[in-house]
């Protein structure tokens, strides 16, 4: 059953290494047709001393994790954007203990006015293609240029999901950063 996440709300996504745990975690958005901008997905895999490998930093230029349990794929045809993020749960290395989720705006000259825009952030069971959780936002996208959706962690043996719904003004890299104690090597 599909559950609308607050700002702040956290939810059990799965067991560690039980079951299948894998999941599609899917961002769509409108784009009008007198704006140029696009979002992107960035996915940051974070260690327990807060190391993040580069090469673990996932997006539309490098779309899978050395480990290949995070894969990026994006679908831009019509008004609609649908850029989705498949996790495997089971095969996330030990090392590894929060995953985030951000996005990136990039924008054209002419969005020089609050324009907000509604994103959706949907966590699937690709297993059953049940929707477990959903979160909706508005950004404004004159003002922001990174949001920060959540992130998977471990807790015991499980893994939740933490919505935090974060906006920020400069890139993706400042706003993680804002939030986490990261450290890329």
């Amino acid at each position: 059953m599909e559950k609308l996440l607050v700002k702040g709300e956290k939810i059990v996504i799965g067991k560690r290494n039980e079951g299948l745990n894998h999941l599609v975690l899917e961002l769509t958005y409108l784009n009008p047709a007198d704006l140029l901008f696009d979002i992107d997905i960035f996915v940051f895999m974070v260690e327990e001393n807060h190391g993040v490998n580069k090469k673990n930093i996932i997006f539309y230029n490098q779309p899978r994790s050395i480990c290949k349990s995070i894969v990026y794929r994006e679908d831009d045809h019509g008004d609609e954007n649908k850029k989705s993020v498949e996790v495997n749960l089971n095969q996330i290395p030990q090392p590894i203990k929060k995953i985030v989720f951000g996005c990136s705006i990039y924008k054209d000259a002419n969005v020089t006015e609050a324009k907000n825009i509604e994103l959706s952030f949907q966590g699937i069971d690709k297993m059953t293609n049940m929707r477990m959780f959903t979160i909706h936002d508005k950004i404004n996208i004159d003002q922001d240029e990174t949001v920060i959706l959540g992130d998977i962690y471990q807790y015991k043996d499980l893994w939740k999901f933490n919505t935090l719904k974060y906006q920020h003004e400069e890139n993706i890299l400042r706003g993680i950063k804002k939030l986490y104690p990261i450290k890329i090597y």
